[in-house]
């Protein structure tokens, strides 16, 4: 699967998945009760890199969401295969905390769930799930990589609750994720356990927000300077 990132090195690109804390549980609305969820995405929260991996990088409002469903087949469970896009803003690590916007992460992921004992697309409740494909690879700055699943199963539980009876629907879910990497098709090496919560896609971008609110107080900077100087 190809894609774009830049002012990435392949090592951080690879490792973002693994190194990931845990983030707060969350709903979103949903106007059918459709999986995986079509409003909302997968949220992780804000994770610093160090050296040796990077030269020192945090990446904020981590996002696996627009999911495009490739198949969805109904037996005894859900299974559905699908893409996904995995977005985030990067800035430079001060002391662990993000300093300056550097660049946009913007990944075509491919990913797979499996809903248990959901046999239709409008059948409601709790289920427990499974997250049966999550890839992508490419290659920067001379370095390749790829990203799978662990042998641990990626479990979790999706509840779809009717606000009404025709809708719209409230849904929750999450999943604890388990990942592994490859850099420069050397041996796979696991990373710990993290949870991908879903919660409403944040938007606007907190980094406009940010560049808006700074030239807004440069604004006022020079007008007051103008004012003093008649």
């Amino acid at each position: 699967m190809k894609y774009f990132v830049p002012l990435l090195s392949a090592p951080f690109l690879v490792c973002l998945l693994l190194i990931v804390p845990q983030a707060a549980r969350a709903n979103v609305i949903e106007p059918h009760p459709t999986l995986p969820p079509t409003t909302g995405g997968y949220v992780l929260p804000t994770i610093c890199i160090a050296p040796p991996h990077t030269a020192g990088i945090c990446i904020e409002d981590l996002t696996l969401s627009d999911f495009r469903v490739k198949s969805n087949v109904f037996t005894a469970n859900q299974n559905v295969d699908a893409a996904s896009l995995l977005t985030g803003e990067f800035f430079q690590d001060i002391a662990g905390r993000p300093g300056l916007f550097e660049g946009l992460l913007r990944v075509i992921v491919d990913v797979g769930f499996e809903y248990f004992d959901r046999t239709g697309p409008d059948e409601v409740g709790t289920f427990n799930a499974e997250i049966t494909e999550l890839s992508f690879s490419g290659a920067f700055n001379g370095h390749s990589f790829q990203v799978q699943l662990a042998g641990t199963p990626s479990t979790g539980v999706t509840t779809i609750t009717p606000v009404r009876p025709d809708g719209p629907f409230e849904v929750s879910s999450f999943f604890d994720v388990f990942a592994e990497l490859s850099i420069d098709k050397g041996p796979f090496m696991p990373g710990p356990e993290r949870v991908a919560v879903l919660a409403a896609v944040p938007e606007p971008s907190p980094v406009l927000l940010l560049l808006t609110g700074v030239a807004g107080v440069a604004l006022a900077s020079r007008l007051r300077r103008g004012t003093r100087d008649k």
